[in-house]
């Protein structure tokens, strides 16, 4: 269930002392420790108070996705009930333009009466209202209904594919570096399976899915053409409109140079809606670098 993290430029009082940073990492006390699932939607919302001029409105202003959740060092050796956690903020987008938290005296929320919540869990369908009010765009253009036979081919994703964002930097705390989240491989599974169904659809033959069966050869699926060519499909899937960035493996890297245009990437966003999308980008290779420009490594041991 999305969630809402409540971002104030200014505190009220020094109760309320969160170290927050916008986009970044999420402050909050043990109370909400449950609401908080790596791997959550969420929607940022904030009060009237602001760090720079007068007050403003109360609005939601940017969506991501919940990160790692580790103890604030502070609280090792406290009771639990009085423990504050972190959690990162995985691929945060500023809404083009803030949607107020009323609908003219009403507000969205049943917030009224407790407007200091740090956390507070978010009905799916406000989550979507709000999203499409802020005019968030999907950065994958291709709105590809899974009811619909009529696949609609994207000539150019990777235009579109990434939100822009500043480079990675030094100085951050372990759990602040965005990677994917501990159900990548859930939602990566639920992609697949709509990808499956989606092939079947469109009438190829022989569409297996390779991944399903442990093997992995450097893409997830496979079908042929009615002149027996045999195509690849790598796929790629997120809860959110869009991308902030895409991993390919050592082994997906080789093969998509080896295949070439014989081997597809499928994007599937919104993958745990009821209506996914897909956008499809052939021979992806001539996007991609054939050597790394960045590692990342972690610290593994217990």
């Amino acid at each position: 269930m999305p969630v809402v993290l409540v971002y104030n430029e200014e505190k009220a009082t020094d109760d309320w002392d969160w170290h927050d940073i916008k986009g970044v990492r999420h402050h909050f006390p043990n109370t909400y420790k449950n609401m908080v699932r790596p791997g959550e939607a969420f929607i940022y919302y904030r009060g009237t108070r602001r760090a720079e001029g007068p007050r403003g409105n109360i609005e939601y202003f940017g969506h991501g996705i919940v990160g790692d959740v580790w103890l604030d060092e502070n609280s090792a050796g406290v009771p639990a009930a009085e423990r504050n956690w972190y959690c990162s903020i995985e691929d945060y987008r500023e809404f083009p333009q803030p949607v107020s938290a009323k609908i003219g005296e009403t507000y969205r929320e049943n917030i009224a009466q407790n407007r200091l919540q740090n956390i507070r869990v978010m009905g799916q369908e406000l989550h979507d209202a709000i999203l499409a009010e802020a005019f968030v765009q999907p950065a994958i253009p291709a709105n590809v209904n899974l009811a619909d036979q009529e696949p609609n081919f994207v000539a150019d994703v990777s235009d579109l594919l990434l939100v822009r964002r500043e480079a990675p930097g030094y100085g951050r705390r372990p759990g602040e570096y965005p990677r994917r989240s501990i159900r990548a491989k859930e939602i990566g599974d639920k992609a697949e399976a709509i990808i499956m169904r989606y092939l079947e659809r469109q009438g190829f033959e022989n569409v297996r899915h390779v991944a399903g069966a442990g093997e992995k050869p450097g893409w997830d699926i496979e079908y042929s053409l009615p002149i027996g060519t045999l195509q690849r499909v790598e796929v790629k899937g997120t809860n959110l409109g869009t991308f902030a960035n895409i991993e390919f493996t050592a082994n997906e890297l080789a093969a998509a140079f080896e295949h070439q245009q014989n081997y597809w990437l499928y994007l599937v966003a919104r993958c745990e809606t009821e209506s996914p999308q897909i956008a499809i980008m052939q021979n992806p290779a001539q996007e991609l670098q054939s050597e790394p420009i960045l590692y990342r490594m972690w610290n593994t041991a217990n």
